[in-house]
């Protein structure tokens, strides 16, 4: 340990040796802490400093430990190995050599140090006495000029070196000298000294000790170089690595260094907690990151990598997602560049930087999500405004929907109750998962008119019978599934939301498959759209109970209430038509004879049967294109499609036969029926409808002039 033993000591080791005819020679200066060997051993261990020759046996020899002394002082100690117990002749006389060989040495390294001439040295040397006080034995003249040490003070005791330092390094410094008086060998230390001008130099001092023959340290050199200018910028680079690695941190980067040639990729800890493990679980090199890249960015990594590579791209770009072990998924945003070529142009460094951008990412995908939702909002109502038709509305936001969801399989549908009250489904707008030809089929007959569902022991029928949503993300084990058919498309998760308007249930919408499963956050941010459809549903029920009302009204207004059939008004309006559009017709009016007979007999009341139980009749020969009305109070008329007035004679005989030979039973008792009737043939010459009244009442009179229960034709 030490010193290189000169070549004389050596040249006296390898004599020794030979001279004793032993195995080895060895010698350690405790003061010097040194130790020389022959032949040379690579570890130089101290042997023992011993006061008597003592012997010790090994496994393989015997090794003799011989103190050397000078004045009675032991200066070292002498190793001897071999075979035999007893010492070998001559040990005296090496022993001897050896001691003059190191008293030569110490002589040519004892010089002054008063002598030394530092005036033009770049070092200070300072020498404490190894004792408590640890006072300034030595100083050399240049402390004065280079670091403005008050040179003669401290000689003279007037002051200590100490004095000099900046506060906050004295107890440093302190420590550290008293660690050399308990026998550290040799240290170094940065501090400041303020000089007698008020300037402070940085200087790094290099200790090392000086024992005595006995091992004790005697005294500590200190040498002291000046290094303001180089600590200066040894401490901006620091400030500027600090102020760059808290602009790192601030902004979330990673940095990462990659030597091409040895696939050695070296992370930061910021790159390396982007990636969610300890740096212990990673290999370095750049396969430890690519294996978290999302698989279905992997490839689009890969490409603008190669093309950087490759030099068709100045710098490498990309953004992507990685997989984490938890299964969370973050994206990162990465630029890289090479940084070093080889000579034969091929890239053998690349620097990369990566940012986590999952926050933004997650930000832009919810706002894209959210005008998503707002788009599929306004086609509904538009869709719904422009055509009044709900299902056409639903159809056209469906497949968005499904989309926006991230669902693989979806309905929309109304919920209606039976005759009983019990709620069942029927949905227009569903997902195609016909998985043979008899459900396909089964699936094409009935999606026109709609689906029915009315088991209620499904996830569907919770969210119908509890009008809340229902989430099930373990369909196959959820206990309200109800299971599905054999040969349908497996359901992984379901998400149910009630369709409703101001508490009302309307409808619902199902969605299935999301990959990552279906959550509170998605009902929340559903809500809207299925606000909107609950409040479609809800007008077109209101427009279609304001379409019934109206054909009601417009019903009465048009019909007789006692038969139920046209009144004269309309009736009028319909002959009207017919005779603008030159329509083959044949009119044919009607009147019950003595009708007033029958009233006074039997009461207005039978009357009123009598009228309806003809116009029964009256319907019952009447075809689907023939208009029937009520136009008096016994008074029918009956407008018959037909090329001429004979063509329809029979079906008119048909009736008045008929009526004659179904009498009206009340109570029991027939009240005998008769009808008179008038026909006539709507020519191209009729400009409205009063002229064929007129002959068609022309025709009934006559009728009743020969004798009632007959048919007259105009």
């Amino acid at each position: 340990m030490g010193d290189t033993a000169p070549a004389a000591l050596e040249r006296v080791l390898q004599l020794c040796t030979s001279c004793l005819g032993v195995e080895r020679v060895g010698v350690t200066c405790q003061r010097r802490r040194c130790s020389w060997y022959f032949p040379s051993d690579p570890t130089e261990q101290l042997l023992p400093l011993v006061r008597h020759t003592k012997t010790q046996y090994l496994a393989n020899g015997t090794l003799h430990l011989i103190p050397l002394t000078d004045a009675n002082n032991v200066i070292a100690t002498l190793g001897i190995w071999h075979q035999g117990e007893a010492l070998p002749p001559g040990v005296e006389e090496v022993a001897a050599l050896v001691t003059e060989e190191l008293k030569m040495r110490d002589l040519i390294g004892q010089m002054p140090l008063q002598q030394v001439k530092l005036k033009d040295s770049p070092v200070v040397i300072v020498m404490w006495e190894a004792n408590p006080a640890l006072p300034v034995c030595f100083i050399s003249d240049n402390a004065q000029s280079l670091l403005g040490i008050d040179v003669m003070a401290v000689r003279a005791g007037a002051a200590r070196f100490e004095d000099w330092l900046d506060e906050d390094d004295v107890k440093a410094f302190l420590r550290l000298l008293n660690a050399h008086a308990r026998g550290a060998r040799q240290s170094e230390l940065d501090y400041r000294l303020k000089g007698q001008n008020g300037k402070v130099h940085w200087v790094r001092q290099h200790s090392v000790v000086q024992y005595d023959i006995n091992g004790n340290v005697t005294a500590i050199y200190g040498f002291l170089l000046e290094q303001t200018h180089r600590k200066q910028l040894e401490l901006q680079i620091k400030a500027t690595r600090d102020r760059l690695s808290m602009v790192m941190d601030a902004s979330g980067m990673g940095v990462a260094d990659w030597d091409l040639a040895q696939d050695q990729l070296l992370m930061s800890p910021q790159c390396v907690a982007m990636l969610g493990v300890g740096r212990e679980e990673l290999e370095p090199c750049l396969h430890s990151w690519q294996q978290f890249i999302h698989p279905a960015d992997i490839n689009n990594v890969d490409e603008s990598l190669k093309k950087h590579l490759t030099g068709l791209s100045a710098d490498f770009h990309c953004e992507y997602r990685i997989l984490l072990h938890n299964g969370e998924v973050r994206w990162l945003e990465s630029h890289g560049r090479v940084v070093e070529f080889g000579s034969d142009g091929q890239p053998l460094r690349m620097l990369f930087m990566h940012q986590d951008i999952s926050a933004r990412k997650y930000q832009e995908k919810a706002r894209e999500r959210q005008q998503s939702l707002l788009n599929l909002i306004h086609q509904a109502q538009s869709i719904f405004l422009e055509e009044q038709d709900l299902a056409a509305a639903c159809e056209s936001i469906f497949e968005p929907l499904l989309a926006l969801a991230e669902s693989q399989f979806g309905f929309i549908s109304e919920v209606h109750y039976s005759e009983e009250a019990k709620p069942f489904m029927r949905v227009k707008t569903i997902s195609d998962i016909s998985w043979d030809a008899p459900s396909r089929a089964l699936y094409k007959k009935h999606v026109q008119n709609g689906l029915e569902f009315h088991n209620m022991e499904t996830l569907f029928g919770q969210v119908i019978l509890t009008a809340k949503a229902v989430i099930s993300n373990n369909v196959r084990r959820d206990p309200n599934s109800g299971g599905t058919p054999k040969g349908h498309p497996p359901l992984d998760s379901f998400l149910g939301l009630p369709i409703c308007y101001q508490g009302e249930l309307l409808g619902l919408v199902g969605l299935a498959n999301r990959s990552e499963g279906y959550s509170e956050d998605e009902i929340t941010f559903l809500n809207p759209l299925i606000d909107t459809l609950g409040m479609l549903m809800h007008a077109r029920l209101v427009e279609k109970a304001r379409c019934e009302a109206e054909a009601e009204l417009a019903l009465l207004a048009s019909t007789d209430t006692l038969t139920g059939l046209l009144n004269r008004r309309a009736f009028i309006r319909a002959l009207n038509e017919v005779i603008a559009e030159h329509q083959p017709y044949t009119l044919v009016l009607m009147d019950l004879d003595h009708f007033k007979q029958i009233n006074d007999t039997y009461g207005h009341s039978t009357g009123d049967k009598v009228l309806q139980h003809f116009a029964q009749l009256l319907r019952q020969h009447a075809k689907s294109t023939d208009v029937l009305a009520r136009i008096g109070g016994e008074e029918f008329v009956w407008l018959l499609e037909g090329k001429d007035g004979m063509a329809n004679y029979p079906l008119l005989e048909a009736l008045r036969l008929a009526v004659a030979q179904q009498p009206f039973i009340q109570d029991g008792k027939a009240v005998t029926l008769t009808v008179s009737l008038g026909s006539t043939f709507l020519v191209g010459a009729d400009d409205n409808g009063d002229e064929a009244l007129n002959r068609a009442d022309a025709a009934l009179y006559q009728a009743k002039r020969q004798g009632r229960n007959c048919l007259v034709a105009a």
